[in-house]
């Protein structure tokens, strides 16, 4: 079967053959006729290609949610363990655990801050952000009427496949 692009160029041609005196018009119009049927055979199995596409995506997000929901997981139990030998180190005043394979130790990790209410701190000790602009405040007040310079509204289409 030929590729889309090919099928679109070719009723292309035949469209603008049709405009023209020396060509046999209801032989044309057949052809036209057979092109655009299968433009849409076409077009409805790229529809059925890309449908299979999304489930195979929808498969894989679902296999990343479960995946991301297990490291975590396994992350946060890494955690609470670390913590659990940390505090027990703590308490007992050991500063290193040892056998043959594994060694545990406690190390002094570097200062860090500790800064409960940022509003106390003095502008000299914040660096500054860059402007953001609000475009959904934008597009509200566009599809009100109102203008906003350097904005207008753009409307474009997208495929829907059900």
């Amino acid at each position: 079967m030929p590729r889309l692009y090919e099928l679109k160029s070719e009723y292309m041609t035949l469209a603008n053959e049709l405009c023209t005196d020396d060509v046999d018009a209801q032989k044309t119009l057949a052809l036209l006729q057979y092109v655009g049927d299968e433009i849409d055979t076409k077009i409805v199995s790229l529809a059925k290609l890309v449908r299979n596409l999304q489930s195979d995506v929808d498969a894989i997000k679902s296999e990343e949610n479960r995946l991301y929901e297990l490291r975590k997981s396994k992350e946060n139990a890494v955690a609470n363990i670390k913590a659990h030998m940390k505090s027990t180190m703590d308490e007992l005043g050991l500063d290193r655990v040892s056998d043959p394979i594994i060694i545990v130790s406690l190390r002094n990790n570097p200062a860090s801050t500790d800064i409960p209410d940022e509003s106390v701190i003095p502008y000299e000790y914040r660096i500054p952000q860059p402007d953001k602009i609000d475009r959904k405040k934008i597009l509200e007040v566009l599809k009100n009427g109102t203008e906003v310079a350097g904005a207008s509204l753009h409307h474009s289409k997208s495929i829907t496949i059900r």
